[in-house]
């Protein structure tokens, strides 16, 4: 399906919105949360004396995050097995909790299970009463799943794990669980107060600069890289704020701090021709080193939480990289954008990285994807910025398919860079852009402060305020 028609696209958006909604799993978008601690496992087995429920969740793929509390799914009929084990948080407030299940004890696909949170209290005779968190789907075949969920302060909540096979055993399970606050992903936002800044950078030989500039106007500046740097911006050290960082593809280094007194905190990752896909690939709050290599369509991620390195194999020769937190869990997905045919293709991180999570047409071959959280459901939306006419085509995934879930937006106009960031704290992506040829910034905020317009910068500037400012 290609974006030329609006009525051609009305008509087709059912089946490419069911086809979102059945391959997504759950979680919190491209989001950094503030760990609250080390995480807590959880080891047990399904087995047919456990405690019965009566019916199961029906798995819809939709799920709820810590962002969007969903309506309950129905509940399929039968007699199940269930394991619960209750919790309090002791925060002293308002908590995000992650649960990675991880399933291969199961031994087969047959014998898949899956995972639901309740408030205060579990009743196994009903399913659906005080859900606040569900995956929407099972650990199928890669057995693994993932789900994310609001806890209050000093609430109790329980979390149930259960066979969605009638009669099935599962021998062994394990399930992690992460106690995280602060959750938000503005963009580049130097002072954490949850909006993104106007975030530019300019090349000029060794004197290159960084300026930022809030809604607010106050205005920072810092140099740092060089002529033929890609800007990399991200919170490298866990301290809640955006680092200026640069990528230098002539000797395949990251530079990730203005300061020569620890070498810029420099680190070699990559090679002349690699593109940066900097993120949160391991839900430690802290930006990944990560390099998507063309020449091969493989990308290869350096975790900050255990320095260790992981090799991946997604999207073709021409395909352009366009991570994104699809699923929600809080990890950055690999994804691919295939000009030729328009088609996304994600690998879900809440999957532990084992199968696609997303394979949906939207776009042309002159469209530029723009994938962020407009909904603010805590999942990035396949999107796209049309150049030729400035209109923005959005798929929600907080939204089921015939509800409005697709969405147009006319901002902009040929020449303008798109830089979709979250500007006014409503944990929403608002569609912006940056206009070289003027220097001036156009921000459609969705928080209902209508549009802000200013001039900030000029040609030759690079804006890096959305989260991978440089992609695609």
């Amino acid at each position: 399906m290609y974006l030329t028609r609006v009525r051609a696209l009305a008509f087709s958006l059912i089946s490419v919105a069911s086809l979102v909604c059945a391959s997504v799993a759950p979680v919190i978008s491209q989001n950094e949360c503030n760990s609250l601690g080390p995480p807590t496992t959880t080891t047990g087995a399904i087995l047919a004396g456990d405690e019965a429920q009566t019916g199961r969740l029906f798995r819809d793929g939709r799920g709820g995050t810590c962002e969007f509390l969903r309506t309950p799914p129905a509940a399929s009929a039968g007699a199940y097995n269930s394991d619960s084990y209750t919790f309090t948080n002791t925060s002293g407030g308002p908590i995000c909790v992650f649960v990675d299940l991880d399933a291969t004890g199961c031994g087969v696909a047959t014998n898949q299970i899956s995972i639901a949170a309740y408030l205060t209290s579990y009743n196994p005779n009903a399913p659906t009463t005080n859900l606040i968190g569900d995956p929407g789907l099972s650990t199928g075949q890669n057995f693994a799943t993932s789900m994310n969920f609001s806890v209050p302060a000093g609430a109790t909540y329980v979390v149930v794990v259960h066979n969605v096979n009638a009669g099935t055993e599962c021998a062994s399970y394990t399930f992690k669980k992460y106690e995280t606050n602060a959750c938000r992903d503005p963009g580049f936002d130097l002072a954490n107060d949850g909006s993104a800044d106007l975030a530019l950078f300019r090349p000029s030989g060794g004197q290159s600069v960084w300026n930022s500039l809030t809604l607010a106007g106050a205005f920072n500046q810092v140099q740092l890289g060089s002529t033929g740097d890609i800007p990399v911006d991200g919170d490298y050290n866990g301290d809640e704020t955006s680092d200026y960082a640069v990528f230098r593809p002539s000797n395949g280094t990251w530079y990730r701090s203005s300061s020569p007194v620890n070498n810029y905190n420099a680190v070699l990752w990559g090679t002349s021709g690699d593109i940066p896909v900097e993120g949160d690939y391991d839900r430690d709050g802290i930006t990944d080193v990560a390099v998507y290599r063309p020449s091969t369509a493989r990308w290869y991620v350096l975790r900050s939480a255990t320095n260790a390195y992981s090799e991946y194999a997604v999207g073709a020769v021409g395909d352009k990289p366009v991570p994104a937190d699809y699923d929600g869990d809080g990890k950055m997905d690999l994804a691919a954008f295939r000009p030729s045919t328009g088609i996304w293709t994600t690998l879900a991180s809440s999957g532990n990285f084992g199968s696609y999570g997303l394979q949906v047409p939207f776009g042309s071959s002159t469209d530029i994807p723009v994938p962020a959280d407009y909904d603010g459901d805590g999942k990035a939306d396949v999107a796209v910025f049309r150049p030729s006419t400035g209109v923005w085509y959005i798929i929600r995934s907080g939204l089921a398919p015939g509800a409005g879930q697709f969405q147009f937006v006319a901002f902009g106009t040929s020449g303008d860079i798109p830089q979709p960031a979250d500007y006014d704290g409503d944990k929403k992506a608002d569609p912006a852009v940056f206009r070289p040829s003027n220097g001036s910034w156009w921000v459609n905020r969705s928080g209902g402060a209508g549009v802000f317009a200013t001039t900030f910068g000029q040609s030759g500037d690079i804006p890096t305020s959305a989260p991978n400012p440089h992609l695609p």
